[in-house]
């Protein structure tokens, strides 16, 4: 799976170009972070990162960088959310 990931640099090294791609790659997942917290789905531990990444993306105002291993979480947790809350009550029954 060839996934790509913002560019991860020091925030002043980075382009102008880079700067508004990280901008608006954090913008856009704080709405997405903020909008996966509280899914009964997730674990406490799940909910905590998400906190923690959330907390981070406001205050720097979406100019962190973040991390493949965070990004890779951020993914995991997008499919557990996806996943059909039947489905996952049917699977835990049998």
């Amino acid at each position: 799976m060839g996934m790509t990931y913002p560019p991860v640099g020091h925030y002043q090294t980075l382009s102008w170009s880079q700067k508004r791609e990280r901008r608006d790659v954090g913008s856009d997942l704080l709405e997405q972070v903020q909008w996966l917290r509280g899914d009964p789905r997730l674990s406490s531990w799940e909910e905590g990162f998400l906190a923690s990444i959330a907390r981070m993306l406001q205050e720097t105002h979406g100019t962190v960088s973040i991390s493949p291993k965070q990004w890779n979480i951020i993914r995991q947790i997008n499919v557990l959310v996806e996943t059909d809350p039947l489905e996952t009550e049917t699977e835990s029954l049998e």
